[in-house]
C-alpha cells in the first residue's frame, strides 16, 4: 500500500516531537495536501441548462429585439387620444372658452380654447353677446371633445390657447357657429380638415341672411356728376 508524505509525518514523526512544535507541522501537511489537491487535473465542468423559471435576459451589450425598437418608435410618433372627453368651464367670448381634463394619474388640465377656423365678433362689436350666449348653448352640456389640425397633435396661437375643432355629442360647434352667421370660414390658422363643411354652412348662412350675412338697407347709387358746362 503507497502511504503519502503527509500520512507518514502524522502516523510516526509527530508522536516523538514536542507538543509545542505540532501545530507547526500541521500547517505544513495542510499546505503539502493543498499544494497535491491542486496539481490534480480539473474534471471538466458540466454545462448548466438555463433556469426554466428564469427569463432570458439580454445583456446591455446585446441589440434589442425589433419588436422592442418597433414599439419604441411607435409610442414615440403615436397620436394623443382625440376621445378625451373635456368639460367646459367658462365662455369668454363667441370663439373662446376654457375647460378642463382630468385624467387618471395625471395632473388636471385647465386651457383656454380658441375654436380653429371661425372669428366672431369682439366686445363692442355687433352680434358679440349674441355670438357668446350662442357658443353658450351649445357646449351647455359641458362635456366636448377636442380635434386638433394635425390629428392628436396639438397647437396653439400666440396667447398660449389650444387650437381646435370642438364637438358636443355629435354637433360640430365651429361649423354651427358658422351655420347661425355669427362668423364666416376663417382660414388665418390654416385651412380646415373639414373645410367643405364650413363651406356648406356658410353658404346656409347667407342665403338665409343670418347673422353678419344680414343685408343692409339697400343705399341709392352715386348718380354721376356732370361736369360739362
Amino acid at each position: 500500500m503507497q502511504v503519502s508524505m503527509s500520512h507518514f509525518i502524522l502516523r510516526f514523526w509527530v508522536p516523538v516531537v514536542g507538543a509545542a512544535q505540532r501545530w507547526w507541522l500541521l500547517c505544513v501537511c495542510g499546505w503539502i495536501a493543498a499544494v497535491c489537491v491542486a496539481c490534480q487535473p480539473c474534471p471538466a465542468c458540466p454545462v448548466c441548462p438555463p433556469c426554466p423559471a428564469c427569463p432570458a435576459t439580454a445583456s446591455p451589450t446585446e441589440e434589442a429585439p425589433d419588436t422592442e425598437k418597433d414599439a419604441a418608435a411607435g409610442a414615440a410618433t403615436s397620436t394623443a387620444p382625440t376621445d378625451e372627453q373635456w368639460f367646459v368651464t367658462r365662455v369668454v367670448d363667441g370663439d373662446t372658452l376654457v375647460a378642463r381634463l382630468a385624467l387618471p394619474g395625471q395632473p388636471l388640465r385647465n386651457e383656454y380654447i380658441r375654436l380653429l377656423s371661425i372669428d366672431t365678433p369682439e366686445k363692442g362689436e355687433p352680434l358679440f353677446s349674441e355670438a357668446t350666449e350662442a357658443l353658450k348653448y351649445l357646449v351647455r352640456a359641458g362635456d366636448i371633445r377636442l380635434e386638433f389640425r394635425k390629428p392628436g397633435v396639438e397647437s396653439r396661437d400666440g396667447f398660449g390657447r389650444l387650437l381646435a375643432d370642438i364637438f358636443a355629442g355629435d354637433v360640430h360647434v365651429n361649423v354651427e357657429m358658422v351655420r347661425q352667421g355669427y362668423t364666416t370660414y376663417w382660414t388665418r390658422y390654416g385651412k380646415s380638415r373639414f373645410e367643405e363643411a364650413f363651406q356648406r354652412a356658410e353658404a346656409e348662412a347667407k342665403q338665409q341672411g343670418l347673422g353678419i350675412h344680414a343685408s343692409a338697407p339697400d343705399k341709392p347709387a352715386p348718380q354721376p356728376q356732370n361736369t360739362s358746362k
